[in-house]
């Protein structure tokens, strides 16, 4: 795999950015589904999360919360894994200009889209649940705990997401998927 150049990187940035602001809509509707079908499933209220303390959240809303971190996996499969099969990258990146290739500049299988994706759904995991996890068990007490875990969350996040300083110049993410990005009109099959 060749080392990504500054502006692979920075495409990689922007159709990161492109990609957020492409499933935010497709992500409320999927939340919002996941809701309507868990409080027609176990017949209780499900609400959307709020913008405060975890710990403040009724059970409501907590169940709300873990839905919409179910959509948010949800949707990060489809565009890492499903439209990276397809189209090479997800629909941010390529709209970025970048695709992914394997070693020798060979379109990467499903499985290593597959495995990237789930990388990318654990670290978001690091992201979403630490925090909550501890407000919802230990309440007000673990308010503080609970900010320091999502940016302790963040920052592992991010070390594992973007080429920070690694001699290669490919994330963790995609050291272990065996993929790197390539802007496509300089790809090279072989």
């Amino acid at each position: 795999m060749s080392l990504p150049q500054p502006h692979q990187t920075m495409r990689g940035f922007w159709g990161a950015v492109l990609n957020v602001l492409i499933w935010i809509v497709p992500i409320t509707f999927l939340s919002g589904w996941y809701m309507e079908m868990a409080a027609w499933v176990l017949d209780e209220r499900v609400s959307w999360p709020q913008i405060s303390f975890m710990s403040a959240y009724p059970e409501d809303v907590r169940n709300g919360y873990l839905l919409f971190v179910a959509a948010v996996l949800t949707v990060i499969l489809l565009s890492s894994a499903l439209c990276g099969s397809v189209i090479g990258a997800s629909p941010g990146k390529a709209m970025a200009g970048l695709i992914y290739v394997a070693a020798h500049g060979r379109q990467p299988s499903a499985g290593q889209h597959l495995v990237r994706a789930l990388l990318l759904c654990g670290a978001g995991l690091m992201i979403m649940t630490p925090g909550p996890i501890l407000g919802f068990v230990f309440g007000e007490a673990a308010d503080v705990y609970s900010l320091l875990a999502l940016l302790a969350g963040s920052y592992a996040a991010c070390w594992v997401c973007f080429p920070m300083n690694n001699p290669d110049g490919l994330s963790h993410v995609n050291r272990i998927a065996r993929v790197s990005p390539v802007v496509r009109s300089k790809r090279t099959e072989t």
